[in-house]
């Protein structure tokens, strides 16, 4: 059974596209924090490429099932863009915007990747890295390739290519002497250099502003467009082949982490069943500046060595025997690195008894999560000859990793391990908590009665004093801001007050 596939369109629906994507970018993309509207416009572009990517399948030329599958791929690919988009609008921790931001480019550039005419199937880490370039590449070059796919005859083709090159050399070629003879005819002539001020008026106004970023955006989408809506879209990104070495060059650095990592975790096993004690006499440390000293040091190093027997097994060359030999060395280097990652989570345990819950330490708890959940994909694809469903199932887990941090909500998690802390007699950092996201207010909000109602008080006038600053430095626009920061903002204007026990007393 086979379906159809249309022709690739011409360039004017494109455009239109790219034109609609422009405006509504300039609308909805502020200048200052990304939030609710740029989720929104992400989900335009979506909209607008499954649209055209719909009517590039209207069919007249014959579709097989696998081109069906590829298409259906790509579909999923840009509705993940946006969805990946929508974790801006919805919380509000700073912690999690660069992540929701990088998801979000990550997911476009393995848009313009799968455009190029590879399946997801054949993902790869390298290819990963070479989806990057090509986004990069697409979103700067793509646009002229676009308009030159608009040609219809082949004549017409060549003289459109001749002079839109010619056109980009004047260009290049003219800007430095008018910049130059403008400076100085402006310094000759007051009112030579009146007329170049107000020019330069001109261009700053808000019109040509809306108007620049316009056409800047236009230029970035069609480019975008052309590769997430066409079948199979040339790159000039080259692909980059594995040199296919011999086990015996691998296996060196391979033997030599394995070697370091068994002295490394020699020392772990004295550090930590030791007790302070044996800390304090041998290092000069308590448990908690041991735990602070060395964990994110560990995490790091983990993923170093996860990292590098990716590599190894792609610059590994195709011989069953060195394969089964490599998988015998990786298993060894995957135990290690999980005996590794178990002494940083009794570091953190350490710290975060002593001290308490914080940003930086959940994202540490974050990423190491993830580094876990690398070695487990490790485990079940290189050891086992399966290197090809390494990326895939790594892309996979990361996405789920960062809807994950989303829905789980950071700022609700660190509010309520350190309330419960308080409940237990330990201190509170009142300033600290103060100045967290909108996420963890709306805790606050519900369950600042556990706290003793002094500590609550100070709380509850710090808070108000956090927020009156924010709204105060805040434009205000709804575009800027998150479902959990307008939340926080309706609480300030009710009066920002908390629920202490105090207060629940007195009345």
């Amino acid at each position: 059974m086979q379906s159809t596939l249309q022709l690739p369109s011409r360039t004017t629906p494109l455009l239109l596209a790219a034109l609609g994507v422009g405006i509504a970018g300039d609308l909805l993309i502020p200048s200052e924090l990304w939030r609710a509207g740029f989720s929104l416009w992400m989900a335009v572009v979506a909209i607008l490429a499954i649209g055209l990517r719909a009517r590039t399948t209207g069919a007249s030329v014959a579709m097989t099932a696998e081109d069906g599958r590829t298409h259906r791929e790509r579909t999923w690919l840009i509705a993940g863009t946006a969805i990946a988009a929508a974790g801006l609008a919805w919380r509000d921790a700073e912690i999690l915007m660069p992540i929701d931001l990088l998801s979000t480019l990550c997911m476009g550039a393995l848009v313009t990747w799968h455009g190029t005419g590879r399946r997801f199937g054949e993902l790869t880490v390298v290819q990963s890295v070479r989806a990057a370039a090509i986004g990069v590449v697409t979103l700067a070059t793509g646009a002229p390739a676009a308009l030159r796919d608009g040609a219809e005859h082949s004549a017409t083709r060549a003289e459109f290519v001749r002079r839109l090159r010619a056109i980009a050399i004047g260009i290049v070629l003219a800007i430095p002497p008018l910049a130059l003879v403008a400076g100085l005819l402006s310094e000759s002539d007051q009112r030579f250099e009146a007329y170049i001020v107000e020019l330069h008026r001109l261009l700053t106004t808000t019109a040509a502003q809306h108007l620049l970023t316009t056409a800047f955006i236009t230029w970035l989408a069609l480019g975008w467009l052309r590769s997430a809506t066409q079948h199979r879209v040339p790159t000039i990104v080259p692909e980059v082949r594995s040199p296919g070495l011999a086990l015996l060059s691998v296996s060196v650095g391979l033997i030599g982490l394995v070697a370091l990592l068994a002295l490394y975790l020699t020392t772990q096993a004295q550090a930590l069943f030791g007790g302070g004690d044996h800390l304090l006499a041998t290092v000069g440390l308590t448990p908690a500046e041991y735990a602070r000293r060395g964990f994110f040091e560990i995490v790091v190093a983990s993923g170093v060595v996860v990292a590098t027997l990716v590599m190894a097994d792609w610059l590994l060359r195709d011989d069953e025997t060195e394969r089964r030999r490599f998988g015998i060395i990786g298993g060894v280097l995957v135990v290690e690195v999980a005996a590794l990652l178990l002494s940083a989570v009794a570091r953190m345990r350490l710290y975060i008894g002593e001290f308490g819950l914080t940003g930086d330490r959940f994202f540490a708890i974050a990423i190491m999560a993830l580094v876990a959940a690398a070695l487990a994909v490790v485990l079940t694809t290189l050891p086992r000859g399966q290197s090809a469903r390494f990326a895939p199932r790594m892309l996979g887990v990361t996405i789920g990793w960062v809807a994950l941090l989303n829905v789980v909500n950071p700022g609700a998690i660190i509010v309520r391990t350190n309330l419960a802390r308080a409940e237990a007699g330990k201190a509170f950092d009142v300033p600290y908590h103060a100045n967290l996201s909108g996420d963890a207010l709306a805790v606050f909000i519900t369950e600042a009665g556990r706290l003793p109602a002094p500590t609550c008080a100070a709380l509850s006038t710090a808070l108000g004093a956090h927020w009156t600053q924010r709204v105060a430095e805040s434009s205000g626009d709804w575009r800027s801001e998150s479902l959990s920061s307008r939340r926080a903002r309706e609480w300030y204007a009710a009066g920002a007050t908390l629920p202490c026990r105090a207060a629940v007393g007195a009345q």
